[in-house]
């Protein structure tokens, strides 16, 4: 939706799991129709930092009011058919949500019971120096690949310390 700039900086890990499990849950909800993302880039306005939106908007099962005002409740479901007919845990949406604060930006929930859902995510920011805007059916020149990061951390503040992961 508009131009793009063609890179910035952030996580782009976070934002691919982010990205990921919005757009998985749109599918695993939608038997019908479709599902699309939309990308926008908002530009830094006084002190608010600009800031790259991403809709995930999908024609499926849609939701009321009460279950969307529930929806990033840890552990929380629409209700028992739907997580066994689903299955999950809960936790995607409660993690996504955090990951999304973490990057300076939240998530919002737009839905409607059998028209489908709009799931809108912001992340912050920064423009990347003397930065082109690409029209969003442009492609961009391919670049180097970055260097290889090591394996093992180097930093002495994290030696020694004990990482759980957990992946749903």
């Amino acid at each position: 939706d508009g131009l793009l700039p063609d890179s910035v900086v952030s996580d782009p890990t976070r934002i691919r799991q982010i990205l990921i499990n919005l757009f998985s849950n749109s599918i695993k909800f939608t038997s019908k129709g479709h599902v699309r993302i939309v990308a926008k880039f908002v530009p830094q306005v006084d002190k608010t930092p600009a800031q790259l939106q991403f809709n995930v908007i999908d024609t499926g099962l849609g939701m009321s009011p009460d279950i969307v005002s529930k929806l990033f409740q840890p552990f929380t479901q629409a209700d028992s058919s739907t997580t066994r007919k689903f299955g999950g845990t809960g936790l995607g949406l409660t993690i996504t949500k955090r990951l999304a604060n973490m990057l300076g930006g939240d998530i919002t929930v737009t839905s409607q019971p059998g028209l489908g859902s709009n799931f809108q995510v912001t992340f912050a920011v920064e423009t990347v120096a003397n930065a082109e805007m690409l029209h969003p059916d442009a492609t961009p020149e391919p670049t180097q690949a970055p260097p290889e990061k090591p394996a093992v951390s180097t930093d002495p503040t994290i030696d020694g310390c004990r990482i759980l992961l957990a992946e749903d």
